[in-house]
């Protein structure tokens, strides 16, 4: 670099690979840190030095530009571009070609985890030289790259595009701007192993609780059926804690989804147990006559309950009330009888109750996937 003149450096990275550790919220980024600067102390006749028309430098031979990323993860003990050779052209061009990797530290959004993209900056800068001594160039500036041919994919990551912009930036340090190119890159995560992991389990889980609701209300795998989708949900959440960074600026979607399951799993496991009490439990007196009205004819039938012999049952019943045994053996039979209606009644309310509750369930989960997962 002569004193006095601006250098233009042109810096194009050609990227090769691209990792992203969720945990330190940092990109790694592989690539080749192609520099191109023209030095005039490097210019000269081809002719009178054998028709020689480039020669290959040492890294310690010849000026370079000290262009860094400036939001990088490493610190300042890491050397980004090793003892790399350099190749002078006999009209001053200067290529140097150091296989570099970049660690930037990135702002990541994990509200649509595992179904996310993430948009990271690698922002490359003289660290001493002001815009007036180096000024650093790009021939995409203001452009979006959607292919990058050299890169090697990622298994968990697609490339989607790459925008670059050269800016000029007044620090508070210095009275003359520092420029730097900026490539903004955004990729998208692989979600097909995701919903394997994730979104079948959740269905699973789902299935078990309206299925709970089906069983008979004296059926004790009522419970078990709730119990299983409990501790499934609880690894789920266990296995989220494991895989998300601690300190997450933001709750994904699906985890807000597999909490709220969790809530409305274990609210379901109680009125299960409530259900099975009603049913089990021996009733020495009838339903009201309101609620069974109702099961007869109105309700009943919307919720696709059976009511044919409780109808008869009914009709016995109060026939059995009107007409007052005589004799004692004839009275137990008939309180015995009427025991055994009213709690086929207490049963056919508890059916009641569980088909009403699937229809919320299935109305909620309806509900959170379209907020959470759509």
């Amino acid at each position: 670099m002569q004193h006095g003149n601006k250098t233009s450096v042109i810096i194009e990275p050609v990227i090769r690979h691209i990792e992203m550790d969720e945990k330190r919220s940092i990109m790694t980024i592989h690539c080749w840190a192609s520099m191109y600067w023209e030095d005039e102390k490097l210019k000269w006749n081809p002719s009178s030095y054998g028709d020689m028309k480039e020669i290959h430098l040492a890294d310690h031979e010849v000026w370079q530009p000290d262009v860094f990323p400036y939001n990088s993860a490493t610190g300042s003990t890491i050397d980004h571009y090793g003892n790399t050779n350099l190749i002078a052209y006999f009209n001053g061009t200067v290529i140097w070609v150091p296989p570099s990797i970049f660690q930037v530290f990135c702002q990541m959004d994990f509200t649509n985890w595992p179904f996310d993209s993430q948009t990271c900056s690698l922002k490359i800068g003289s660290w001493t030289y002001n815009g007036e001594q180096v000024d650093l160039f790009n021939s995409n500036h203001m452009q979006t790259v959607y292919k990058l041919p050299n890169l090697v994919p990622n298994s968990e990551w697609e490339f989607v595009k790459m925008t670059v912009k050269r800016n000029s930036v007044y620090y508070p340090c210095c009275p003359i701007p520092y420029t730097d190119v900026t490539f903004e890159l955004t990729i998208q995560r692989h979600s097909a192993t995701y919903k394997a992991l994730i979104i079948t389990p959740v269905s699973a889980v789902i299935l078990m609780v309206l299925a709970s609701f089906w069983l008979p209300p004296t059926s004790g795998d009522k419970v078990t059926l709730g119990g299983a989708a409990v501790i499934t949900t609880c690894l789920f959440l266990l296995y989220f804690l494991e895989k998300m960074p601690a300190m997450a600026g933001n709750t994904p979607h699906i985890i807000t989804f597999y909490s709220q399951t969790l809530y409305l799993v274990s609210i379901s496991v109680a009125i299960e147990v409530f259900i099975i009490n009603l049913a089990k439990n021996p009733k020495l007196s009838p339903l009201p006559w309101i609620l069974k009205k109702n099961l007869i004819e109105g309700v009943g039938k919307c919720l696709l309950i059976k009511t044919s012999d409780n109808r008869n049952h009914f009709s016995r019943g109060e026939e059995m009330t009107d007409n007052q045994p005589v004799l004692s053996e004839q009275g137990r039979h008939s309180n015995e009888s009427n025991s055994n209606i009213y709690q086929k009644d207490w049963i056919l309310f508890a059916t009641a109750i569980d088909r009403i509750f699937f229809i919320i369930y299935i109305c909620s989960f309806f509900i959170m996937a379209f907020i959470y997962l759509i």
